[in-house]
């Protein structure tokens, strides 16, 4: 007997290796389709992360442009509102500088009027301290006629109480109109003089009165105390300007300014 199998027993042992191996290749199939699936189902959420992922990047997108726009926006906002903000500046510039010229301008008509008013006060002063002395010479001349007038018309009382006098005790001695034509020469001569001091007199008056401050003196000189309100309404002008020329007459040394009432100063004698 030989130890080799037998053809049947052969066919058998593959038939029963062929049907190991088939169960063992369906089970890696089952296996490998299991996995398959698994794959199809991580390639399906990675496909929808990925289509998620890829929204979110489009919406970032879409958010960085818009985001860009804005910052486009705010920041031609910014420069505009820089430049708005450079042109105003130069405007307050120019304007600071104009400003500063004209308190520099003002400053100096200010430093010009103040000294052309002390020029002027000075002048005034000095005008009137000569008025004030032409207004003496006037004083002087006017009492000096004054006098003058007085001894003339004494002397024409006199020398007509002398005429009288004279005819009465030469009258039954002497012809008729003997002696009367001189003395009536005389005193014509006499009241020709009186009648030229009167007329001087009064020219003087009115010398003095057409100056606008003579005339304030002579005013209070004649009348009284006065107020300003009276002055003003007497010489025909405003309040102030009566009070400015009294205060040139105060300056002066004619007249006193006491609150709203104006009078004669001291040593000034009233008219009668």
């Amino acid at each position: 007997m030989s130890d080799r199998p037998s053809p049947s027993a052969t066919g058998n042992a593959s038939e029963a290796t062929s049907s190991k191996d088939l169960e063992e290749l369906l089970k890696q199939v089952t296996q490998l389709t299991a996995k398959l699936e698994k794959a199809n189902k991580d390639c399906a959420a990675l496909q929808e992360q990925v289509t998620q992922l890829t929204a979110k990047l489009e919406k970032t997108n879409e958010d960085r442009e818009e985001l860009q726009e804005q910052l486009a926006s705010v920041t031609e906002e910014v420069q505009k509102e820089r430049s708005q903000g450079r042109s105003k500046i130069s405007k307050l510039e120019r304007a600071s500088a104009d400003l500063e010229q004209r308190l520099e301008m003002e400053r100096k008509k200010a430093q010009e009027a103040a000294e052309a008013a002390a020029a002027r006060d000075e002048h005034q002063k000095t005008q009137l301290e000569a008025m004030g002395e032409q207004l003496d010479k006037f004083r002087a001349v006017l009492r000096l006629r004054d006098e003058e007038l007085v001894q003339v018309q004494g002397e024409l009382l006199a020398r007509k109480d002398a005429e009288a006098s004279a005819r009465q005790e030469t009258e039954h001695l002497r012809p008729a109109g003997f002696g009367q034509q001189g003395a009536v020469r005389d005193t014509s001569v006499l009241q020709r003089r009186v009648t030229d001091l009167e007329i001087e007199l009064e020219q003087l008056r009115v010398a003095l009165e057409n100056d606008p401050k003579f005339k304030v003196y002579l005013l209070v000189r004649e009348t009284g105390q006065r107020t300003l309100e009276e002055l003003s309404k007497v010489l025909g002008v405003g309040r102030l300007e009566a009070q400015r020329r009294v205060q040139e007459l105060v300056r002066g040394g004619l007249l006193l300014l006491r609150e709203d009432k104006v009078l004669l100063a001291q040593g000034r004698k009233q008219a009668r």
